[in-house]
């Protein structure tokens, strides 16, 4: 018997099925279940997954987005 309180979170899983739902949507960002590599908690492109925070940041900077 399966014990409920020991549910596996698994984030990948929820991300992927998020992405593609966007995708069906035809939305062009998706919200994403844990954080970037660099911690930004914001919308993620469909298109290639890379964070709107980031690509902001390296926009702004014209280099990788090391902030924070």
């Amino acid at each position: 018997m399966r014990d409920n309180n020991n549910y596996y979170f698994n984030p990948s899983a929820i991300n992927r099925h998020r992405k593609q739902q966007a995708k069906r949507d035809g939305a062009i960002y998706y919200l994403p279940v844990d954080p970037c590599h660099y911690g930004h908690q914001s919308p993620r492109y469909v298109s290639d997954g890379h964070c709107v925070e980031c690509r902001r940041n390296w926009h702004k900077t014209g280099s990788s987005s090391e902030s924070e």
